[in-house]
């Protein structure tokens, strides 16, 4: 991510970036606006000044749907409440604050006397709040595509270390999904071993509560039992989400009987 370029712009004589984010403004009054806090406007009434919480409620929703399509393709065979948690991973607070200070915009803010002399600027709710602002004048200033790579740059280093855990981590998913829905632990048991010594074939069987929850093969034992409780994992959820039919009711009556 760049930090913004020092080069002072000539609204209200207070200087701001010329660019931010990969997005260098048509109009500056967007960026002006949208590191301009109240106290600023309340030191400074001028009729036609305007703070940034106008931006910022447009921002935030410009953040949630950039987030969402980033997620969205990364984590192609997440479900809808894995991807909820995920995304609430890169726009909280504390995260929005923290891409906020490697980008100096509390440098940049807009401030009453009063409120900087008393370190507001730093603070992590204003640091975010700007944020979201900034991002919400990219996309009145350039449109949905700015926005969106503006968004992407922000966050796409946080986003390579993001792991989802149904994705990376299937067995422990697995088990976290059942002790939720207070079902019993889950049992992996090798079912078949087949093919050549250098080639060889395993399906392991997960069984939940005695019953078959899901199969899963594998060039190795570990490959076939993360299959399998991914799969076990998608159907249970799947159940879950049945009109009338709770975890343990789907579980009971979805899987396969044990042999």
């Amino acid at each position: 991510m760049r930090k913004a370029e020092q080069q002072p712009a000539e609204a209200s004589g207070v200087a701001v970036p010329e660019e931010l984010f990969g997005h260098r403004f048509r109009d500056r009054r967007w960026l002006v606006q949208a590191l301009t806090h109240r106290s600023y406007v309340f030191d400074r009434p001028v009729a036609d000044e305007q703070d940034n919480e106008r931006l910022e409620f447009l921002g935030d929703a410009v953040v949630q749907l950039a987030v969402s399509w980033l997620l969205f393709q990364r984590f192609g065979r997440s479900r809808e409440g894995e991807l909820t948690r995920l995304r609430a991973q890169l726009v909280r607070q504390d995260t929005l604050a923290q891409v906020a200070r490697e980008a100096d915009l509390g440098r940049w803010l807009r401030m009453g006397r009063a409120a900087r002399s008393e370190g507001l600027h730093g603070q992590e709710r204003l640091l975010a709040s700007a944020l979201e602002a900034v991002m919400g004048a990219i996309f009145v200033d350039g449109g949905w595509a700015a926005a969106w790579q503006a968004v992407r740059q922000a966050l796409e280093g946080r986003l390579e270390r993001l792991s989802s855990p149904g994705e990376a981590n299937p067995k422990g998913a697995l088990q976290e999904f059942l002790a939720r829905e207070g079902l019993p632990a889950p049992h992996y048991r090798l079912a078949l071993v087949e093919g050549e010594p250098h080639r060889r074939r395993f399906v392991v069987e997960v069984v939940v509560g005695g019953a078959v929850a899901g199969t899963g093969s594998g060039s190795s034992r570990k490959r076939a039992e993360q299959e399998a409780a991914r799969m076990a994992l998608a159907r249970l959820a799947a159940e879950e989400g049945q009109a009338g039919s709770g975890a343990g009711a789907g579980a009971g009556a979805g899987v396969t009987p044990a042999r």
